[in-house]
């Protein structure tokens, strides 16, 4: 069984199994608890040339399914992001990718593809804020930004 769920993550590891084979990308959210953020990240995209799977941190839910999937899509028809990377074309914000610090907690990505090998690697995709700052930018008093 999975730590955070009920069900076993080779059934949950299953699922998403079937839905990368269909649809060539899965994607995963893990909601969080009272000592973490809400994580969302794709299945699948890592076994399309060039590319790592995609990581969203701290985004409400439709958000962050919006974000991943766009993405996706956009793997799926031939174009590949790297970590230092940048779009401009995502909306009203910037975003980068960034090398994810810890991919093992992406459990079912490395339930389905690590094997008994290290983590496979993920992107983070990271945005600015309304000021046009990044997460790792020194924050004013009093701001607090939802992205980790």
């Amino acid at each position: 069984m999975c730590e955070l769920c009920p069900t076993d993550l080779g059934d949950i590891a299953e699922e998403h199994h079937r839905e990368v084979e269909e649809d060539g990308f899965s994607i995963v959210h893990v909601t969080g608890d009272g000592a973490g953020y809400p994580v969302t990240y794709t299945v699948g995209l890592s076994r399309q040339d060039g590319q790592r799977d995609l990581l969203v941190c701290g985004a409400p839910v439709a958000l962050s399914y919006l974000l991943v999937d766009r993405l996706a899509r956009r793997v799926l028809e031939g174009e590949r992001f790297a970590a230092g990377d940048q779009l401009d074309d995502l909306g009203r914000v910037l975003v980068r990718f960034e090398p994810v610090s810890h991919p093992e907690s992406a459990v079912v990505l490395q339930a389905m593809y690590a094997e008994d090998g290290p983590p496979l690697p993920l992107l983070q995709v990271v945005w600015q804020d309304d000021y046009g700052r990044w997460p790792w930018e020194e924050l004013d008093a009093g701001v607090d930004l939802v992205q980790a």
